[in-house]
């Protein structure tokens, strides 16, 4: 599993957030892959979200 901040645009449906540590704005996701590294899972949400938080949506 892993999280990746993304800048995002004005434009778009999903919240944003300010991830204070990557000085981002915009949103972050979470995925989960197998071993081979194909995706099982996906979450995105506001970049100020915590990682637990967005892991559990995950799982």
């Amino acid at each position: 599993m892993d999280a990746q901040s993304i800048k995002s645009s004005e434009r778009g449906v999903l919240a944003k957030g300010f991830d204070g540590h990557k000085q981002v704005q915009g949103r972050k996701r979470q995925l989960a892959v197998d071993t081979g590294g194909r995706l099982l899972a996906a979450h995105v949400g506001p970049a100020n979200e915590n990682d637990r938080i967005g892991g559990r949506a995950v799982l």
